[in-house]
């Protein structure tokens, strides 16, 4: 019994000590939270603008409208920008009312790419705030975007 006790917490130890020594990944797929497993939210850009003007557009690439609300951090990836929000910036006339949408842009043009839209839950405010749309950020793995939709539902669009 004494030799299963020991043999068990070296294998503990040997377990934790592999886990501690993993720095993450130095090229990561994860884009959300800073890239990687250190969550290091600083930005490695070199030359970025320290200010900006919405009125002139000085260093402002491009702007896009969105709903009237949004939560979550806007993700780039691979050459697009993708964000969560509602449909209070109704982009396509068919999709008309209250809805829970994620937009993707281009990075460098801003160009409206495409939209997921979600119905609002049938119960109303109990579950589904009026106008509060989506509120979680996309994550990308590859060539999939995930996201919890306002009716709960992780979606997965590729």
């Amino acid at each position: 019994m004494q030799i299963n006790r020991k043999l068990m917490l070296l294998l503990m130890m040997f377990t934790a000590a592999i886990i501690a020594d993993d720095k993450g990944d130095k090229n990561p797929v994860f884009r959300m939270y800073g890239g990687d497993l250190n969550r290091n939210m600083t930005a490695s850009a070199t030359n970025a603008p320290v200010s900006w003007d919405p009125e002139t557009g000085e260093n402002i690439l491009w702007t896009a409208q969105l709903g009237s609300q949004t939560y979550t951090n806007a993700l780039p990836y691979d050459g697009k920008i993708f964000i969560a929000t509602n449909n209070e910036a109704e982009r396509n006339p068919k999709l008309k009312g209250d809805r829970g949408v994620i937009m993707a842009f281009d990075q460098q043009t801003g160009k409206f790419l495409w939209q997921s839209t979600h119905e609002k839950l049938p119960s109303g405010m109990v579950n589904d705030w009026p106008l509060q749309g989506i509120c979680s950020t996309p994550f990308v793995e590859g060539k999939r975007l995930w996201y919890v939709s306002n009716r709960c539902e992780i979606v997965c669009v590729d």
